[in-house]
């Protein structure tokens, strides 16, 4: 018997810029420990995502991202030990040096209490 752990991680990524502009097929890798299980997004509020279980990512892709918005996903995923859910993740982080979008992680929450 293996005893495991559920998480959701509650990810949000905001616009920073203003006016007419928008940024135009954006990419963000949510990084996912690598020994996740089960690993589903649950919800999106926007675009596709698919998850890379070599590189332990989950990928969002989002075709348009309009200026002064925000967007929300929910990610599944069991640990064998909690405490390796805070490896590899920084709270906050640009999604590359170029981009004015930034992605924050709003909320990991425990689904086993």
């Amino acid at each position: 018997y293996k005893n495991t752990n559920k998480y959701e991680y509650s990810v949000t990524i905001k616009s920073n810029y203003k006016g007419n502009m928008h940024a135009s097929d954006v990419l963000i890798k949510i990084p996912i420990y690598k020994f996740s299980e089960n690993v589903q997004v649950k919800y999106k509020s926007i675009g596709k995502t698919e998850f890379n279980n070599i590189d332990s990512l989950v990928i969002w892709r989002i075709k348009k991202f309009l200026s002064s918005s925000e967007h929300n996903i929910k990610i599944h995923l069991t640990l064998e030990n909690h405490n390796q859910i805070y490896s590899n993740m920084n709270n906050t982080q640009k999604v590359d040096d170029l981009s004015k979008v930034v992605l924050q992680v709003h909320k990991i929450k425990n689904m086993n209490t």
